[in-house]
C-alpha cells in the first residue's frame, strides 16, 4: 500500500517535471504565411518604385527581379545588359545604353526616314524622322554643342545625330527613359555601378586633407654687447 502511494507521487512529480505539453505547430500553415507576407511585402516595395520611381528602396533580389521583368516585357536579352543604373533628382532609375536602342529597333521594326543636320550658334541640331512596323511615326531632336568631344566638329555632328536617332527609337518603344547619350548633357544625372547580384556599389569616401599652418618664426632680438673697461686694458 505505502508502495503504490510512492509510485503515484513519483508519477505525479515526473508529470510535473515534465512541464506543459508542446504546442503543436503546422509547418505547411507556417511557410505559407511566411511566403504570403513576403509576397505582400515585394508588392509594396515594387507598387512604391511604380508610383515613386526610386530604385534604391528595393532589396538586391527585387532589383534584379525587377530588371529582368523590364527587360522581358520589352523582349530584351537581360545578358547584354540593355539597361544601367542612374542617379537623378535623388533616385535611382534605369537608363537605356546603345545595347537597347539597337535591340528595340530590330523588334519594334523602326526605321528612320529622314535626318536634318543643321548649325545654329555653338551648337549642331539633329531633326530624326522615323516610323515603326506598324505605322506609327514620331519626330525627335538631338542637340550638341560645339565644344563637345574636345572640339572635334566631325565627331560632335555623329554624336547629334545618335543622340536623335536613339530619342527617336525609345519614343517610338513607348519608353520616356534617358539614352546614355543624354547623361553627360544633364548636371545632377550621376551614373551608379550596381553589381549584377543587384548591390549597390558605393563609392569610397575620400577624407578631407589636413592642411596644418607652419608656425610662425618669431624674430629674436639679441641684447648688444659692450665691451668693459677691463677688456681695454
Amino acid at each position: 500500500m505505502v508502495w503504490a502511494r510512492l509510485s503515484e507521487k513519483a508519477r505525479k512529480e515526473k508529470r510535473a517535471f515534465r512541464g506543459p505539453k508542446p504546442i503543436q505547430i503546422n509547418c505547411e500553415e507556417y511557410i505559407m504565411e511566411n511566403q504570403i507576407t513576403t509576397a505582400n511585402n515585394s508588392s509594396n516595395v515594387l507598387e512604391q518604385v511604380v508610383i515613386g520611381g526610386d530604385l534604391s528602396s528595393m532589396s538586391p533580389a527585387d532589383r534584379v527581379s525587377y530588371y529582368r521583368t523590364v527587360c522581358e516585357s520589352l523582349g530584351l536579352n537581360p545578358f547584354t545588359r540593355p539597361f544601367d543604373y542612374l542617379k537623378l533628382n535623388g533616385k535611382l532609375t534605369l537608363y537605356a545604353k546603345k545595347d537597347a536602342t539597337e535591340q528595340l529597333r530590330a523588334l519594334k521594326g523602326i526605321s528612320i526616314d529622314d535626318l536634318n543636320i543643321s548649325e545654329s550658334g555653338d551648337n549642331y541640331t539633329v531633326i530624326a524622322k522615323g516610323h515603326d512596323a506598324s505605322g506609327r511615326s514620331d519626330i525627335e531632336i538631338g542637340v550638341v554643342s560645339k565644344r563637345d568631344m574636345q572640339g572635334n566638329t566631325a565627331n560632335a555632328q555623329m554624336k547629334a545625330v545618335t543622340k536623335a536617332k536613339r530619342r527617336l527609337t525609345l519614343s517610338l518603344a513607348g519608353l520616356g527613359w534617358l539614352d546614355e547619350s543624354e547623361i553627360d548633357s544633364i548636371s545632377d544625372a550621376k551614373p551608379v555601378q550596381v553589381t549584377d547580384d543587384g548591390v549597390i556599389v558605393e563609392e569610397p569616401k575620400l577624407e578631407a586633407k589636413k592642411f596644418y599652418k607652419p608656425a610662425e618664426t618669431q624674430a629674436t632680438y639679441s641684447k648688444p654687447y659692450f665691451p668693459g673697461e677691463d677688456e681695454f686694458l
